[in-house]
């Protein structure tokens, strides 16, 4: 029989005047009620009244369902009938602390109003045929809503359509890798699954509709991709095996460590129960956990865990690396150092690069040490194309420190937005890079393939199909070096 566990501070002593009316209303169920100045438990058959306790004191397991109820609660929000006013007449803010799903009502009324833009585009949108029709922009109101980031439709913003003709030009795809002597050359993204590059028409054939068939027709126009998903949840087994099953055999898969091994902050929401339950009963409605709040012990099974789930991916020949990228807090120092060794230490001999986003690692000074520390540790680094001129900025340098792959990440160069909080995180990777751009990392490239029997380079500006038009257009300019 479960037991129901509410903690409240009230305003008032309200909960021996309020406990006979919980009697009545809930008379078979088993419930408590934790207050600071008194509690009242029933369990089906006796009302006990005893003295009040402090948050923390309430049983570990007391909420261990609230993601449960989080998950409803968020799947039932209605963006369009948001009413602040409403929401604090009948409980006033001071109190929504104390509410399992207090932690998603900011975000949730902060993208109200994209999302409700998001369901007009959906409703008043044209037949799906228009995409098609070069002058169908020309016959929308002159108030067609904006492009957000969920429900964004390719008829409110045409910049896709020279992407894809750009792409169009290019011939032939590159479903396999490009050989330059001895070493693989394979080009991808960074997903295969971002909204505004499922948008009809983008990059998807209309019959590619599944899952399936998505990814199986992205391995046929690239080589590799990169998984993202696997930062934000944590992978599955079940899942790696449907995506060997997926792709040809030479198809790669390079993915993204989970946030909470690379010190970045995760959502509760969104961590499995058996994590979440090792939390701090006041952390488990936090808008964000970091590595520390949890025991060793624990990080240790989310380590043995994601790499279990990727073990179909490697048993198949079919995994590149796993791609430890590490915020901007993440400094040179000792400390860092040190978790950069725990990181190879509980990888053991599991492929695995390294991208760094604070720019002294590769100062003068800095430069040859970290290059010395990722050599010793077997730990690929990540290359990178990003925005110039910021913290978090690296330079454009190409440096082997494995002996078998070398990977470029290029993010697009929008300054504007790289590091700015934007309400549509798309924005930020709204770029698409003009030849000249591309042709600059050939150099590199082929250096890289005289030492390097592999070389992976992802496109990370996903924004319509601005990465897959860059991607194919590096392997058209990668062809023509030869």
């Amino acid at each position: 029989v479960g037991h129901f566990v509410a903690w409240f501070e009230p305003a008032h002593r309200v909960v021996e005047r309020t406990a006979e009316f919980f009697v009545e209303r809930f008379p078979s169920m088993r419930w408590s009620i934790f207050t600071p100045d008194g509690c009242a438990q029933w369990d089906g058959g006796e009302l006990r009244l005893t003295p009040g306790i402090e948050r923390h004191q309430v049983p570990a397991d007391a909420d261990s369902l609230e993601y449960l109820w989080r998950t409803y609660y968020a799947g039932t929000f209605n963006p369009a009938r948001l009413n602040r006013t409403a929401m604090l007449a009948e409980m006033p803010a001071r109190y929504w602390k104390n509410l399992p799903e207090s932690s998603l009502i900011a975000e949730l009324t902060r993208d109200a109003p994209a999302r409700v833009s998001a369901m007009i585009a959906q409703t008043f949108a044209p037949p799906a045929t228009l995409p098609d029709d070069l002058e169908a922009r020309e016959s929308l109101p002159p108030t067609a809503p904006p492009v957000v980031e969920q429900g964004w439709h390719p008829v409110y913003d045409p910049g896709w359509r020279a992407s894809r003709e750009r792409a169009d030009a290019v011939r032939p795809r590159f479903g396999a890798p490009l050989q330059l002597g001895s070493c693989a050359v394979s080009i991808g993204v960074a997903g295969w699954t971002d909204p505004t590059l499922l948008a009809d028409g983008v990059f998807y054939p209309r019959e590619a509709r599944s899952p399936e068939d998505r990814l199986r027709y992205y391995a046929s126009q690239l080589s590799m991709v990169e998984v993202d998903a696997t930062y934000y949840a944590m992978p599955s087994e079940e899942t790696s095996r449907r995506w060997v099953d997926r792709t040809p055999g030479h198809f790669t898969f390079d993915v993204k460590a989970h946030a909470l091994l690379t010190g970045h902050p995760t959502s509760p929401a969104r961590l499995p129960p058996w994590l979440r339950e090792d939390l701090p009963i006041r952390l488990r409605a936090a808008r964000n956990v970091y590595t520390h709040h949890f025991s060793r012990e624990v990080i240790d099974e989310v380590w043995r865990r994601y790499l279990g789930a990727l073990s179909p991916l490697r048993e198949a020949g079919k995994l590149g690396a796993i791609m430890l990228q590490y915020p901007r807090w993440f400094t040179p120092t000792r400390e860092s150092a040190t978790l950069l060794n725990d990181a190879r230490e509980r990888l053991g001999d599991w492929p695995a690069s390294v991208e760094l986003r604070y720019g002294d690692w590769l100062s003068d000074r800095l430069a040859p040490r970290t290059f010395r520390l990722l050599r010793s540790l077997s730990f690929g680094y990540v290359a990178v194309d990003g925005p110039p001129g910021m913290e978090s900025s690296m330079p454009p340098t190409m440096e082997m420190t494995t002996a078998d792959l070398a990977i470029i990440r290029l993010h697009g160069r929008r300054v504007s937005t790289w590091e700015a909080k934007n309400d549509i995180v798309t924005e930020r990777y709204r770029y698409l890079y003009e030849g000249e751009q591309l042709e600059a990392w050939l150099p590199e490239i082929r250096r890289a393939s005289l030492q390097l029997p592999r070389v992976h380079l992802i496109f990370n500006h996903n924004f319509a199909n601005y990465a897959t038009t860059n991607a194919v257009e590096m392997g058209e300019r990668i062809l023509n070096s030869l």
